[in-house]
Order: structure tokens, then C-alpha cells, then sequence
């Protein structure tokens, strides 16, 4: 027999999750309250709670308005529950994104590449700027002056600068080799 799983998400704006429960607990099986939309993080919640899903088996939000995630990420989460073939509702608004097996491709798995997409287009745009690309640099060209000046006195190790500078030896010796990099 398919379960019906109820979505509860705690939103600052929209229905409460009590007005939620209310809603949805008579018509599901197991009520469960997730924090963010992550299949990972829904799966761990449902074997806390004694249960599984699988292709057939239906995830009930009482609203899209529940289910606080971007845009991108909501699309992802449709789109990999109904490549799994489970379906996924939305109570209020009465629609529902039915489950496919299927190998063609449809809007969901399209939009989620093309969410994708556009994440590594803004990363390479950045990129050509000069942008900063990925994390932010933990020692910078700034910085240079006043670490050479750490290393020149007398007692001096990588490992004292780097504890000082609070990163790790590694990051010091790639940060002062690009430095030599730079003289050749």
C-alpha cells in the first residue's frame, strides 16, 4: 500500500504548522516536519520515523507557500522525487506533480538543468571578470608585506605565522610559493 507522507514546514509567513497538521493529518499516514527541502535530510526524518518511501508513495505539502526553498532548489526536489516515482502535491493549491519512471526527459528535469546551468554560467561570468570564484581567499596580496616581516624575525617558523595568521602550514607554504611563482 502507497504512503502519504505530510510535509510540515515552520514558515515566518505563511500557515503555521498546527494549521498544517490540521489540514493534512486525517488524509496522510505519517506527518513529518522538515527543515529544509533535502531528499537526503527528508529520508534520514522518515527512518527516525519507522518509514520509507518508494516509487507510488506520495509527499503532501499543505501549500507551495510551505515549503521555504528557492525557486532552484524546490525544482530539484520535484524533480528528483518524481524521477524516483513519487509523487508530490500541494494540498491548497490542488495540484499534483505525478511520479515517472520514465526515461524522457519532462519540465521538471529540464528546469533543473537549466537551474544548474545557470549557477556555472554566474560562477564562470564572475570568473571572467576577476571576481572572486569560490571561497573567499584566507590570505590575500595585502597581507604580504606583514607576513614576510612575522618570517624575518629571528625564532620565526611556518608553523608560529600560520597559527598567528589562524591558518594552516599548507596554506602558508601555497600562499608564499605562488608568491616565488610570480619573481621567476
Amino acid at each position: 500500500m502507497a504512503n502519504r507522507i505530510a510535509l510540515l514546514f515552520e514558515t515566518t509567513s505563511g500557515p503555521s504548522r498546527d494549521i498544517q497538521l490540521d489540514a493534512l493529518e486525517e488524509m496522510t499516514d505519517v506527518q513529518i516536519t522538515i527543515t529544509n527541502l533535502s531528499r537526503t535530510h527528508l529520508l534520514k526524518l522518515l527512518r527516525r520515523a519507522g518509514k520509507s518511501v518508494e516509487a507510488g508513495d506520495s509527499l503532501i505539502f499543505y501549500s507551495i507557500t510551505c515549503c521555504g526553498a528557492s525557486s532552484p532548489d524546490l525544482i530539484r526536489f520535484l524533480a528528483e522525487w518524481r524521477a524516483l516515482g513519487v509523487d508530490v502535491s500541494f494540498l491548497s493549491e490542488g495540484t499534483v506533480i505525478q511520479g515517472s519512471t520514465g526515461n524522457k526527459p519532462d519540465v521538471l528535469t529540464l528546469l533543473n538543468r537549466h537551474c544548474r546551468f545557470m549557477v556555472a554560467e554566474k560562477n564562470a561570468q564572475i570568473a571572467a571578470e576577476g571576481g572572486p570564484n569560490g571561497r573567499p581567499k584566507k590570505l590575500t596580496e595585502d597581507q604580504r608585506p606583514d607576513i614576510n616581516a612575522m618570517l624575518e624575525k629571528p625564532g620565526a617558523t611556518i608553523d608560529t605565522v600560520a597559527k598567528t595568521l589562524g591558518v594552516g602550514r599548507s596554506t602558508l607554504y601555497l600562499f608564499l610559493s605562488k608568491a616565488k611563482d610570480r619573481k621567476e
